[in-house]
């Protein structure tokens, strides 16, 4: 079960949303947060574009680490020297017989912490850890059947510990206490868990359906800017011919004008000049036609591009209430 992470990390360009990043960085950042139980791979695999699961795996990694919490991974930047670190020294450093650490997906930490684990932060790393307690081999804690994430209220009076005190109001997972435990477990602790109002995993549903929906609508995008480029190329080259048609009447009408009069030269003009000029209506009738296609080309585009800024701004505006749910803000 255990994953080593013992691997050079050293980003070439920037990771960031809306920006466009190496394929390589993408995936070699993909993969270490993964081994570390941060990146959660989508449904349709882990790919080298830096879609919102990344995003968000950065920031909680961010989070985790005392970083700022921005969603950027610069080349070397704050973030990429704290993975950088990570990835080197993160085995070796367990507590109590604790060789996993938090490069484990989020099942098998789930797995561990049914088997008994104890399933609390590590100082020294900042990320969870497990090994067998006290408590695994008694009656549950009531924190252990709980899911999902509460508010942390005091009795708000004089003799609120300091440190609790702080806590109070912030949002905290069942799954991830802080330290001393949730409210009610240390000694003589009074503070209570309030239970939130909204539910983060619905809430994390939504926001990764906002995104998905804003991120697929990035190839049809691609496509119609083809579709427009292509019109465009198209229309270039008929003006091109309309204009050697032109020239070459122009050209026929004073060849015409100046060759030796008789019935033969001026009928052989004439018909060359109907014939150029029934060429010419064609292109003409083909730009139009092209035109058209491009408009309507063009206003696919527009259309696909309002629509992934409408999506982006719900994605966006339900990645903050998520954030917010889950304490991150």
């Amino acid at each position: 079960m255990t994953r080593t992470t013992n691997k050079t990390f050293k980003l070439k360009h920037t990771i960031a949303d809306n920006v466009t990043a190496q394929p390589n960085d993408v995936l070699a950042a993909k993969q270490i947060l993964h081994d570390m139980g941060f990146y959660e791979v989508p449904d349709w695999g882990m790919t080298e574009f830096p879609d919102r699961a990344l995003i968000d795996a950065i920031r909680s990694f961010q989070h985790a680490n005392g970083l700022r919490v921005d969603g950027v991974m610069k080349p070397g930047g704050e973030s990429e020297s704290a993975l950088q670190s990570m990835a080197q020294h993160l085995q070796g450093m367990g507590r109590r017989g604790d060789t996993v650490l938090a490069h484990i997906s989020p099942a098998e930490a789930s797995l561990l912490k049914e088997r008994g684990g104890a399933g609390t932060i590590n100082p020294d790393t900042g990320l969870l850890e497990f090994y067998r307690t006290a408590k695994s081999t008694t009656n549950k804690n009531t924190s252990d059947t709980k899911k999902g994430s509460y508010i942390w209220r005091t009795a708000g009076d004089s003799k609120v510990r300091s440190s609790h005190a702080r806590r109070n109001g912030r949002t905290f997972s069942w799954d991830n206490p802080p330290e001393g435990g949730h409210p009610g477990e240390a000694y003589n602790c009074r503070c209570t868990a309030e239970e939130k109002k909204k539910d983060c995993e619905k809430l994390k549903w939504e926001k990764n359906a906002a995104w998905r929906r804003h991120d697929d609508l990035r190839e049809p995008i691609e496509k119609a800017k083809g579709d427009v480029a292509k019109s465009e190329n198209r229309l270039e080259e008929l003006r091109s011919d309309r204009e050697e048609i032109v020239y070459e009447m122009r050209t026929a009408a004073i060849s015409g004008s100046l060759s030796k009069p008789g019935p033969v030269g001026a009928i052989s003009t004439i018909a060359y000049l109907r014939l150029l000029q029934q060429k010419l209506d064609e292109i003409d009738q083909k730009i139009e036609t092209e035109k058209q296609t491009r408009d309507i080309a063009q206003e696919k585009l527009k259309s696909l591009k309002r629509k992934q800024d409408d999506h982006y701004s719900i994605a966006a505006e339900l990645s903050r209430l998520y954030r917010v749910c889950m304490g991150e803000e």
